[in-house]
């Protein structure tokens, strides 16, 4: 019996700023939600000049992270 192989291709996340705040065209990707959360609080803290972001910011941004499409 043949053996079935497949290739695992690591799924990017992305957090568009504009779901979280509106009219921001900031799109972050990275390889996990961590990164992605990380440079999203730092984008938010420099770029839309919050120096603490609250627990519901957290959570928001938090939420708005997703897998990248793949095209097909």
């Amino acid at each position: 019996m043949p053996t079935i192989r497949r290739h695992v291709v690591p799924t990017t996340k992305v957090l568009r700023c504009s779901d979280v705040i509106s009219r921001c065209p900031v799109v972050i990707e990275g390889q996990s939600e961590k990164d992605v959360l990380a440079r999203g609080k730092d984008h938010v803290r420099v770029d839309h000049g919050m120096r603490i972001i609250p627990a519901p910011m957290l959570a928001r941004l938090r939420g708005a992270i997703h897998d990248k499409k793949r095209p097909r």
